[in-house]
C-alpha cells in the first residue's frame, strides 16, 4: 500500500482515521462515504503536547557563538514563556520557536528565527536577532531579542508589532555592569587597530560617515559579530543537508504505515490523558480495533462511513474569522494543509 500526498497531509489522514476507529470501536465499516468537517476549537488553558513530536526544520543552520565571552553560560540552555495561548522559547544562541497552547487539530508550532548575528549600536551589543524562521507569506520569520538587567536568567516578553516581525526581552544578571556588552572591548586586537584608524579617518574628515560605517561594518564580520552575505548562502546550505539527511520516509510499505500507525495511536492515548487531567469528558472506553486495509488514502480526503456516524465530526463544522460558513461537503482535503 501507498499513501499519495505530502507528508502533512499524510498524517492528517491517519490521525482522522484513527480518531474515527477510536470513536466508533463498536461498528463495522461499510462501503459508504462521507465527507467530514473538522471542529475546530480552542482550549487555551491547555498545552498541545502533540507539538513535541513536530520536527522543526530549519532553513538556515545557526551562526558560531560570538560577543561578550561571559554569554557563553547561556549556550545549551533555553527559556520559555506562555502567554496568549501560546509558548515561546528562547534558545540563545540556537533559535526562538513558538507552540500553539491548544488541543485543537495540528496547532501552529513553528520557528520564529534562527541564531544570525549581533544588533550592534553604539559601540553596544543591543541585541540578538534570529532571521530566516517559517515562512509568513513571502516574508521569512523574525525576532528581534533584547537585553535588560535582571536577577535571573529570564525571558519576559515576546510581542509581534508588524507582521512576523518578533521583539522579544531577555532578562539577565550577565548585562548588568556598565561595560558589559560594549564591542571594542571583546575585538581581537587585531581588528581593534583597525577601528582606531577608521575613527581617526573620519575625525580627520577622510571618509564620509557611510564609509565610515561600511568599514566598521567590515570589521564586525571579520570578528563574526555580523554576517557576509557570503556566510549567510553558506549556512543556508548547510541547513538544506541536514533537511535531507533528516527527511521522512515515504509510506512505501505497510510496515512503515504501521509503524506510523503504532505512533499516531500513542498520540491518541497521550490526548485522551490530557482531556482526562483537564476534567474534559471523553467517553470512549473501547480500544481501537483491528482493521485491514481495504483501499488506498489519496489526498481527496475520503472515508468509509461507519453503519453509526461520527456524530462528532460529521455533524459540525468551522467558520472562518469573518463568519462565513463552509459548504456542507469538503470534495477534497486541500484546505487542511493551511491549518
Amino acid at each position: 500500500m501507498k499513501i499519495v500526498g505530502n507528508m502533512d497531509t499524510k498524517l492528517k489522514l491517519c490521525f482522522v482515521f484513527i480518531v474515527a476507529l477510536s470513536r466508533n470501536s463498536e461498528h463495522s465499516v461499510s462501503g459508504e462515504r462521507v465527507a467530514l468537517r473538522i471542529v475546530d476549537k480552542t482550549h487555551s488553558n491547555l498545552g498541545s503536547d502533540f507539538n513535541a513530536v513536530k520536527k522543526l526544520l530549519l532553513k538556515v543552520q545557526p551562526a558560531s557563538f560570538s560577543g561578550p565571552a561571559h554569554f557563553q553560560s547561556l549556550l545549551g540552555k533555553c527559556f520559555s514563556l506562555i502567554t496568549d495561548s501560546y509558548k515561546y522559547e528562547f534558545c540563545p544562541y540556537k533559535n526562538m520557536t513558538q507552540h500553539e497552547q491548544t488541543l485543537r487539530w495540528n496547532p501552529y508550532s513553528g520557528v520564529l528565527g534562527v541564531w544570525q548575528q549581533w544588533q550592534i549600536s553604539n559601540n553596544t551589543f543591543e541585541a540578538m536577532v534570529m532571521e530566516e524562521g517559517d515562512s509568513c507569506g513571502v516574508l521569512s520569520r523574525s525576532t528581534t531579542v533584547f537585553f535588560s538587567c535582571g536577577d535571573v536568567n529570564k525571558l519576559i516578553e515576546v510581542k509581534e508589532p508588524n507582521k512576523c516581525r518578533y521583539v522579544a526581552r531577555f532578562q539577565t544578571p550577565l548585562v548588568c555592569h556598565r561595560d558589559a556588552v560594549l564591542v571594542y572591548p571583546w575585538l581581537p586586537e587585531e581588528l581593534q587597530h583597525q577601528w582606531d584608524t577608521v575613527e581617526t579617518r573620519l575625525y580627520r574628515k577622510e571618509i564620509t560617515t557611510k564609509g565610515y560605517n561600511k568599514q566598521l561594518q567590515g570589521i564586525f564580520e571579520e570578528a563574526g559579530f555580523r554576517l557576509s552575505n557570503a556566510t549567510k548562502i553558506h549556512l543556508m546550505e548547510e541547513a538544506k543537508k541536514v533537511q535531507q539527511q533528516t527527511k521522512i520516509q515515504e509510506f512505501d510499505s505497510l510496515n512503515l504505515c504501521n509503524s506510523e500507525f503504532k505512533r499516531l495511536k500513542s498520540e491518541v492515548e497521550l490526548l485522551k490523558q490530557k482531556l482526562k487531567d483537564n476534567n474534559i469528558d471523553y467517553s470512549n472506553e473501547g480500544k481501537i480495533p483491528h482493521f485491514s486495509y481495504t483501499e488506498t488514502f489519496t489526498a481527496a480526503f475520503e472515508i468509509t462511513k461507519p453503519l453509526s456516524p461520527l456524530a462528532e465530526l460529521a455533524e459540525v463544522r468551522p467558520v472562518d474569522s469573518d463568519g462565513v460558513d463552509y459548504p456542507d461537503e469538503f470534495p477534497h482535503a486541500d484546505f487542511m494543509d493551511d491549518m
